[in-house]
């Protein structure tokens, strides 16, 4: 809401929100428009708009961002891009599976305490290798 733009708001953090907003680039404009000068806003958004499933779908999600669709939209809002990047390379086949094939509604409990086991590994191959493209990207953005 506008109202909180006479709060002096140095950071917004949103976590897998932006999606659910069926405006998203409203959205953009007023986080822009609460942050106080040099505020920043860091986001965790889905990508790879062609996973787009049964899983997004039931979770309520509009849609996935590519990232020059997510590019644009910060810049259109007024942002300067200090930095973006994909995350979680290896949940990509998870998600394709159980969303686009097999059409799951969500990760069975097994699937995610599995997952979670190799977490540990796929965060230090990351950071070791930075993935080329995953199943979300994290951005941090600044209102100049």
């Amino acid at each position: 809401s506008l109202k909180l733009k006479g709060y002096n708001i140095d950071t917004v953090f949103s976590s897998n929100v932006i999606e659910h907003i069926k405006d998203d680039q409203a959205a953009f404009n007023n986080i822009f428009k609460i942050l106080r000068k040099n505020g920043r806003f860091l986001l965790l958004v889905p990508s790879i708009k062609t996973l787009y499933g049964t899983m997004d779908n039931y979770d309520g999600h509009y849609r996935r961002y590519s990232k020059k669709e997510l590019l644009y939209k910060l810049k259109k809002a007024g942002f300067v891009i200090e930095n973006i990047r994909y995350i979680n390379f290896f949940g990509i086949l998870g998600w394709y599976t159980n969303g686009k094939i097999l059409k799951k509604r969500m990760l069975s409990e097994n699937q995610m305490g599995l997952f979670d086991l190799f977490v540990p590994f796929l965060f230090k191959f990351e950071k070791l290798f930075g993935p080329f493209i995953g199943l979300s990207l994290i951005a941090i953005c600044k209102k100049p």
